[in-house]
């Protein structure tokens, strides 16, 4: 399936739940009550789509102005929640040696000061916010 759903996350506040999925899409929804209480499957609030690869990866920022998102080829970018605006976009792995090179996992410290991605040879790469 080319729109699975590969990783979910809330926002701090739990009034945003952003999905990543397989064709590298990212949807947001605005949570409401009542979407949980009627059990409907609401239409995203934003569809946002640059990656190439398929989400591996999705994450708010502590202050909750971002949105972090990591695709297996190594592309994280770092987007503008407000208005869907890239503002930074890293890349883990220039070239892809091999499958397990593939990005795997990503993390924000509470703080907001570092970014972490994960691959599938054990490397861990660091970021410090500037």
């Amino acid at each position: 399936n080319n729109k699975a759903v590969k990783s979910l996350n809330f926002s701090g506040n739990g009034e945003l739940l952003v999905a990543g999925c397989s064709d590298g899409s990212l949807k947001l929804w605005q949570l409401e009550p009542r979407i949980f209480r009627e059990g409907i499957e609401p239409n995203p609030t934003k569809i946002l789509k640059e990656h190439l690869g398929e989400i591996k990866s999705v994450l708010f920022s502590p202050c909750g102005k971002y949105l972090i998102s990591a695709d297996t080829y190594g592309e994280i970018l770092i987007w503008l929640i407000n208005s869907g605006e890239i503002i930074e976009s890293l890349n883990i792995t220039q070239e892809l040696e091999s499958e397990k090179s593939r990005l795997l996992s990503l993390a924000v410290s509470k703080e907001g000061n570092y970014l972490v991605a994960g691959d599938g040879k054990g490397t861990i790469t660091i970021w410090r916010n500037k």
